[in-house]
């Protein structure tokens, strides 16, 4: 019985040491990142975040909305991914994010964002 209670008291340590260094790992707040994105623009080329236009800020999510209904009350109507609803089209430095917005259309030869349709850019 000693020798069996000896290798569990070295498994029960060696299983301690583990336990404290996963503990010591930084487990990434996902909220924080996305807050500190600040602009619906900076937002939008973000994967891992969606735009909140009630509470203006940049808040976790994907395209099926908010990770929690908390962060985006009425997200229906004030959450959007991947871009941002009404705001100038220049605004938006990634193909993805300009044709996502219904009033952005993308210019490949200049690499820019710009207002229009499916039938050319709007004149200014």
């Amino acid at each position: 019985v000693k020798p069996q209670l000896q290798q569990l008291q070295a498994v029960a340590e060696r299983l301690n040491a583990v336990l404290g260094s996963v503990r010591r790992l930084r487990i990434p707040d996902v909220a924080k990142f996305c807050r500190d994105l600040g602009s619906c623009s900076a937002c939008a080329t973000s994967r891992t975040c969606g735009w909140c236009s009630a509470s203006m800020q940049c808040v976790p999510g994907t395209h099926n909305g908010p990770a929690d209904s908390a962060f985006c009350p009425s997200a229906a109507t004030f959450y959007s991914f991947g871009m941002c609803p009404g705001q100038d089209c220049r605004s938006y430095s990634a193909c993805g994010s300009c044709v996502a917005d219904a009033l952005c259309g993308w210019q490949s030869r200049l690499s820019l964002c710009m207002a229009g349709n499916e039938h050319g850019p709007w004149n200014s």
